[in-house]
């Protein structure tokens, strides 16, 4: 997760009485939503891990156009000139900047706290939370704005050995098969996707997320307004929850009333594909590598700076619509 500037929010709370937070994965995290002069301007490419790679011979250019924002992350062999890397350069600090947290934040004047995660699901997103919310003066806080945007169904966080991160997660997705990696994460993945996945648990998960991340803003900061609008997934669905649960009361406690559907679009991805008339509600992975042709969708198949920007429009409308009702 990008480094929070806790000392810098508490002052801004502490100024507003006021802010703006953002949970969920990549998609609020803003992977891949660079400035869109930097992203139309060249010829990226696309890894293994959804990261948009510039070529070598470019990558001098874009750190003296953007020092502030893009951070080097390794300098090239001094023979060949080429870096042993995938992704050479660090865009963390712009994605940020630019994500619908930091720009909804921005339109109303308050801080905007970020809890997305690149490679993370919901679960993730909400340890965030628990890991970090207690840097915040909560105390201070006496209206928030909080919005949700659910990862995939089926996509589940675990913590990550690794003694240099304590909260750290990895991720994995049951739906991909059991051979979709190797060694001990591999195991760890086949077991989940063989003995413990099911759509019944996977909605119970997702309820669960949702309960205890109303229960925290209920405690800490109960007067907070909640928007909700899955990333992409067409499976937020209480419907179809209720088919596969059994159990209404159950899936009631989901925060459905809390949906927020823009001119009618119920995900992120549909939203931004709306503004190139392009098919909706079907997979946004058919842009992998090319994008969408006006540029709504990265390379990396996430959405891109007019996408954020455009979600942020429309949630300060909304928000201005309903302090007014």
């Amino acid at each position: 997760m990008y480094e929070i500037q806790f000392a810098k929010i508490n002052e801004d709370i502490a100024k507003t009485k006021k802010a703006v937070f953002g949970f969920g994965c990549s998609f609020v995290m803003g992977q891949g939503a660079l400035d869109q002069d930097l992203y139309e301007a060249y010829d990226w490419r696309v890894n293994s891990g959804n990261i948009l790679i510039p070529q070598d011979h470019e990558v001098d250019e874009i750190l003296r156009k953007y020092p502030d924002e893009v951070k080097l992350v390794e300098t090239p062999d001094s023979e060949t000139g080429r870096y042993k890397k995938e992704h050479p350069l660090d865009f963390t600090a712009m994605e940020y900047k630019n994500a619908f947290t930091q720009k909804l934040a921005d339109k109303l004047g308050w801080p905007g706290i970020n809890f997305g995660m690149k490679g993370n699901g919901n679960r993730g997103s909400i340890n965030n939370l628990i890991y970090h919310g207690s840097h915040l003066n909560l105390k201070d806080i006496e209206e928030a704005v909080v919005v949700y945007v659910p990862s995939g169904i089926d996509r589940f966080d675990f913590a990550a050995n690794d003694p240099q991160d304590h909260f750290k997660n990895n991720t994995i997705w049951p739906h991909l098969g059991v051979d979709h990696l190797e060694g001990d994460r591999g195991k760890l993945w086949t077991g989940y996707a063989l003995t413990v996945y099911s759509a019944q648990h996977a909605i119970q998960e997702q309820i669960n997320y949702w309960v205890y991340l109303k229960s925290w803003f209920d405690a800490y900061i109960p007067n907070t307004k909640f928007y909700i609008m899955p990333g992409w997934e067409n499976r937020y669905n209480q419907k179809w929850w209720e088919y596969y649960m059994g159990d209404k009361g159950l899936v009631e406690q989901y925060g459905w009333e809390y949906f927020f559907k823009p001119n009618g679009h119920s995900t992120f991805s549909d939203l931004c594909l709306s503004q190139e008339g392009l098919p909706l509600g079907r997979g946004i992975h058919q842009y992998m590598h090319n994008g969408t042709p006006k540029h709504w969708l990265t390379k990396c198949c996430h959405p891109s700076a007019k996408g954020h920007a455009k979600l942020a429009e429309a949630l300060y409308e909304k928000i201005l619509s309903d302090k007014s009702s």
